[in-house]
């Protein structure tokens, strides 16, 4: 008898009606363990200038009533509006906050880290009142509004640095 050779895939249908590979139903898989999506960050403005300001304050939204007009009359100073930035408050987001999320969610050159509490998880100790560049986002860690409430010469330093990060 001689051997056949073909490849045509009817033909192959024909001579190969048995099985060469048989799985069995009751075979598990392991699955990974399901990643929950994360959650986009919420934040007040629109961001169109890439220019983020950090808080951590929890007991307001984003902040007092007081300080938030203060930082509304600093930021019309440097021309810039609410459609410009975006306002994020830490203590709001759910997990860590690292400079690399805030860079992925919100696309940031200019950064404002205002309090202590701001500081973002990873980021190496910053000066502060010193705008520091950490891969191509400049970083501004300065006082909170409650403290530059409170404090005038707070204040000047911070206006001083916040004017030479623009």
């Amino acid at each position: 008898m001689s051997n056949l050779h073909t490849d045509n895939p009817i033909v192959l249908h024909y001579l190969m009606s048995e099985t060469i590979y048989g799985f069995e139903d009751s075979v598990q898989y392991d699955h990974p363990a399901e990643i929950e999506p994360t959650q986009p960050l919420s934040y007040l403005g629109k961001n169109r200038q890439g220019i983020v300001f950090v808080v951590e304050e929890d007991g307001h939204d984003y902040m007092s009533p007081a300080c938030f007009d203060a930082f509304e009359k600093t930021i019309r100073a440097l021309g810039l509006g609410l459609d410009d930035i975006a306002l994020f408050n830490k203590h709001q987001a759910q997990g860590e906050v690292s400079l690399a999320l805030l860079r992925q969610e919100l696309l940031m050159t200019k950064l404002v880290l205002l309090g202590a509490n701001s500081l973002l998880d990873g980021l190496p100790q910053m000066e502060l009142n010193t705008v520091t560049e950490i891969a191509t986002t400049k970083i501004l860690f300065s006082y909170s509004f409650n403290e530059m409430l409170s404090d005038m010469d707070k204040k000047k330093y911070f206006w001083k640095q916040l004017k030479g990060l623009f």
